[in-house]
């Protein structure tokens, strides 16, 4: 185990009950973001409840564009320690939800309602290419957290496994053209899994 990824599970056990769903607050978020980052660097991550909410997750998802960085992603779940009600994965899993969360800009939460989003879904080489146009709510939101809501609610739907085996790009568009406008539909709980086994 390197020494940066022992100093975060070191870290995560003495907490692991505040970082519980029911119990983390916003500077706990900002800490477990932050200690990330430090054994890893920038990865996607996120904690939730799985199935009756009994036992939770930790998710540390390898999308850097870095295959470095990927690789100490994967490596840290992989050194994990057994924590009982709690279970550590490389991908999020789908999600039990009706769309909707909220993205921290610039520390600031703002809500995302996925079911007032259209999507299109595009062949791409064997793979999909899956295209979103926003609401107009979410307009004003800077690119790079109009892209992580994306993959947001593509991890949601169909969890981060099944987005890195089926999907090639993601795009976030502010406005569709004529031909994919008549193709786009609105996004609602469980089209994008039927969208992309079709």
């Amino acid at each position: 185990m390197t020494s940066k990824h022992g100093e975060f599970w070191d870290w995560f056990t003495v907490n692991q009950t505040a970082l519980k769903p029911r119990h983390i607050t916003r500077p706990l978020v900002d800490a477990v973001d932050a200690k990330i980052q430090e054994a890893v660097g920038e990865v996607a991550w996120e904690i939730g409840p799985l199935g009756d909410g009994s036992k939770c997750f930790l998710a540390v998802s390898p999308t850097s564009d870095d295959p470095m960085v990927n690789e100490a992603a994967r490596l840290l779940i992989r050194e994990a320690p057994s924590l009982p009600g709690w279970d550590f994965r490389s991908s999020k899993p789908p999600r039990e939800w009706e769309l909707y969360f909220e993205l921290n800009v610039d520390g600031e939460m703002k809500p995302v309602e996925g079911d007032r989003w259209e999507v299109l879904v595009l062949s791409s080489h064997g793979r999909w290419k899956v295209l979103f146009k926003p609401d107009e709510s979410c307009a004003a939101l800077p690119a790079d957290s109009l892209q992580l809501a994306a993959f947001t609610i593509i991890d949601g739907e169909i969890g981060g496994e099944d987005r890195a085996r089926l999907i090639s790009d993601v795009v976030v568009v502010t406005s569709w053209t004529a031909k994919q406008r008549a193709k786009a539909v609105r996004l609602e709980v469980g089209l994008l899994a039927k969208l992309l086994s079709s």
